[in-house]
């Protein structure tokens, strides 16, 4: 219906579509949330935020869930149907990744940990002017509470829980994400512009600013921009969407052990200290290799990529 409209028009669209399906579905999650945990949310939103009373986080967790699936997911399959008369092809999820591929972005992933956190200490080194100390205050606000709100997700010692942790913040955030960041917005943009770099960057941008934790803004664009580039070359979606569970899922199960058993190691550091800058360079460098490496295998696939 819409595939031969401007970009503004389809942008305005699908703008409104995550608006409008992100309002219904999260009112949704308020009622099942309510009905199955016995809490009055309707009347007293304020609740939410007493994370020790009975339900509560469990409450946030069939939200949360039904947040993603409405602001991400939903609006991306109705644009591309809009968009596309051949929707599946439209999103890239028409072709399947190849075994190598999909061992080179994990193992891209796994290699890329150190330098990730070595980027969000310099990141969070950073600071604002003294005449946009408010903004600042504000930003370590939000950066607080979708800590606290993370740290209370994660606290589960249950096989259930990890499961249930597994789905809402690994699976879902990977498929809905990518759906809207890299399947829609990103061809979008690419239409629009001409130009698959500047795409890549700005839809990789938007996606980490979207998750309103601005202290690691640099480090989560920089996983915005890999799997941008993972779409492009390989023109599967099925990829960065194998990339971004792979980060969420590592988290979720470093976290659930980490609360059981001391490991040896605390893979948020892992990069940081003093002693670790011989495995900070080693593994940055590989992982450059890999991907061009990744490059090399995915321009035999398609002979019509470019660099």
């Amino acid at each position: 219906m819409l595939a031969d409209k401007p970009f503004i028009s389809k942008i305005m669209v699908f703008l409104g579509f995550c608006l409008l399906s992100m309002s219904l579905f999260t009112f949704i999650g308020f009622g099942i949330a309510s009905l199955v945990f016995h809490l009055d949310l309707m009347n007293n939103p304020d609740l939410l935020s007493q994370y020790d009373q009975p339900g509560v986080v469990n409450a946030l967790k069939v939200i949360q869930t039904f947040s993603a699936i409405g602001l991400f997911i939903i609006p991306s399959i109705i644009s591309s149907l809009l968009f596309s008369s051949q929707p599946a092809a439209y999103l890239s999820f028409k072709k399947q990744p190849s075994f190598t591929s999909v061992l080179l972005v994990t193992l891209i992933l796994f290699l890329c940990l150190p330098f990730i956190n070595w980027l969000i200490v310099l990141n969070q080194k950073f600071s604002l002017p003294a005449i946009f100390s408010g903004i600042e205050q504000w930003m370590k606000n939000s950066e607080e509470q979708a800590a606290k709100l993370t740290e209370v997700f994660l606290s589960t010692s249950s096989p259930g829980g990890l499961a249930i942790n597994l789905i809402m913040i690994a699976l879902i955030p990977a498929i809905g994400e990518e759906l809207l960041f890299r399947g829609v917005l990103q061809r979008l943009l690419c239409d629009a512009l001409k130009n698959s770099h500047i795409a890549i960057l700005i839809s990789a941008a938007i996606f980490s600013a979207l998750h309103m934790q601005f202290y690691g803004f640099i480090p989560r664009m920089l996983l915005g921009v890999m799997f941008g580039y993972f779409l492009k070359w390989s023109n599967t979606l099925w990829l960065p969407i194998i990339g971004h569970f792979i980060n969420n899922a590592t988290a979720v199960i470093f976290a659930f052990y980490a609360a059981k058993t001391d490991l040896p190691f605390n893979q948020d550091t892992i990069g940081t200290e003093p002693d670790d800058q011989v495995l900070l360079i080693s593994t940055t460098i590989i992982t450059i290799l890999c991907m061009l490496l990744f490059y090399r295998l995915t321009k035999k696939e398609n002979p019509k990529i470019v660099l």
